[in-house]
């Protein structure tokens, strides 16, 4: 009889406790959820804006206009050789097809150390024309520019980007050659060229002539063969001129169009 009672006493005193530290804890809950801000939305946005509003809430009001404004640091530029940064979307398209297993960044340097040798190349030519020019004047007994004068006036127009793109205009074939069939002959018709298969033609056959020559690094392959197309010659514009005499002797073919 008396063990009943102690059992009942204890439990008692146990759910009075227990009622007690529950009693505690909602009222705990209740205090942070009265002094936590409301939210009108959810989500990751709402919780966004919060930190913001709140983190700019704790900032000291000094803090706005005493913190020095730190620049941001300029990206770094390539003034190798006055080479502009700024590239035409074909020179850029060149680059692309040049690069090898994903190695843009190779490409890239390849083609910059191309364009800063043929600058090299154009103002060495600057030069001996004006060597030349210099020695026929002095022959004749008349008085002429010194050829370093004549070099640093025509140094600041040498843009080699521009001879490149100027190159490849000279590789774009107007006409091409297609082939129909008819009767069970295949007939080489040509065809005048799209602006787009203009460009691929002129960057596929750079490429190839620049590839094809041995014992020298690309840098140099492609700048003397920029040298060769603007002197109108050389492997890719030979390539060129093949085309378009295939076109003219198949012009007989050009109705089966």
């Amino acid at each position: 009889m008396f063990r009943g009672l102690a059992r009942g006493v204890s439990a008692s005193v146990a759910f009075r406790r227990s009622a007690a530290a529950s009693q505690t804890v909602t009222t705990a809950v209740a205090a942070a959820a009265a002094a936590r801000p409301a939210h009108l939305d959810v989500g990751w946005w709402s919780v966004g804006q919060h930190r913001a509003l709140s983190a700019e809430a704790s900032a000291p009001a000094h803090a706005a206009t005493d913190a020095p404004i730190v620049a941001r640091r300029a990206r770094k530029v390539n003034h190798r050789l006055g080479i502009p940064e700024s590239q035409p979307d074909i020179v850029k398209k060149f680059i692309n097809c040049t690069m090898k297993h994903g190695k843009k960044s190779t490409a890239q340097r390849i083609f910059n150390d191309a364009m800063a040798e043929l600058k090299v190349q154009e103002l060495a030519r600057i030069r001996k024309e004006a060597e030349v020019a210099a020695a026929k004047a002095l022959k004749a007994g008349a008085e002429s520019e010194a050829p370093s004068a004549i070099e640093h006036a025509q140094q600041e127009n040498v843009d080699p980007t521009a001879m490149f793109v100027e190159a490849l205009n000279t590789l774009m074939p107007v006409i091409g050659t297609l082939g129909i069939k008819r009767g069970g002959t295949v007939y080489q018709v040509p065809i005048a060229l799209s602006p787009k298969r203009r460009q691929q033609y002129a960057i596929k056959w750079m490429i190839q002539a620049c590839r094809s020559r041995k014992g020298r690094p690309m840098a140099q392959k492609i700048a003397l063969e920029v040298m060769d197309v603007l002197n109108l010659e050389g492997t890719a514009y030979n390539k060129k001129t093949e085309l378009h005499k295939i076109a003219e002797a198949n012009r007989a073919y050009a109705n089966l169009r």
